[in-house]
Formats: structure tokens, C-alpha cells, sequence
């Protein structure tokens, strides 16, 4: 399973990370968006602005970036271009545990944010 991890904000101005990736044995991506302004208590329907095992999809993880692109659009956020193509070569490497940190701009990371 690939990870990548990018800490960014929502239209409405909501810091958020999120989790987007692709999951090999599920054959397809998942994509968590979680707020980073919630107590450790917060309920799941508080904390998660989006989390694709409680949607609705025909599939949990769909094997196109489609989908979620429209769920990040929907919140305001841009997935960037560079880690749009990194997911996509996850897929056709069939990429396994590998975690990658992305600043909203694009760029890796060396590092989990502060």
C-alpha cells in the first residue's frame, strides 16, 4: 500500500490532512481527509471529513483518482499535479509500503510536517 500524507486547509478555511494512496490487495485507492482541529475524543462524523470505507461508492476503492478528485474538489482542496502522477505510477508499480509526505504546492517532503 502506498501512503501519501499532505496537511492543507478546506475552501471554508478547515485544517485538514490528508491520506490518499493506493491499496494493492483492494486492487484500487483509498482516500482519508481528516481534520487537524479536533479534540482526541472527537466523534468519527466530527473528525473525518471524508473517508471512503463510509461512503457510498459502488466500490470503496475505485481503481480511478476520479472519484476522490471530485470528493477533494467538493472540500476545496487541489490534489497536486506531481502527486496526482506519483499515485498513478503506485497503481501500474502495484507500489507496496511506502509512506511520502507532500507540501500542498507539490513538492515532497522529507518528513512529516510540523
Amino acid at each position: 500500500m502506498s501512503q501519501h500524507k499532505m496537511k492543507t486547509i478546506t475552501a471554508d478555511g478547515t485544517p485538514c490532512e490528508v491520506l490518499i494512496g493506493w491499496d494493492r490487495p483492494m486492487a484500487g485507492y483509498f482516500l482519508v481527509v481528516e481534520r487537524s482541529d479536533c479534540p482526541p475524543d472527537a466523534s468519527d462524523d466530527i473528525a473525518y471529513l471524508f473517508d471512503n470505507l463510509r461512503q457510498p461508492f459502488p466500490s470503496a476503492h475505485p481503481r480511478s483518482l476520479g472519484p476522490f478528485l471530485e470528493v477533494l474538489e467538493s472540500l476545496g482542496i487541489q490534489l497536486p499535479e506531481p502527486l496526482q502522477h506519483r499515485l498513478t505510477m503506485d497503481r501500474e508499480s502495484q507500489v507496496m509500503n511506502q509512506l511520502t509526505y507532500w507540501s500542498p504546492a507539490g513538492e515532497v517532503l522529507p518528513h512529516a510536517p510540523a
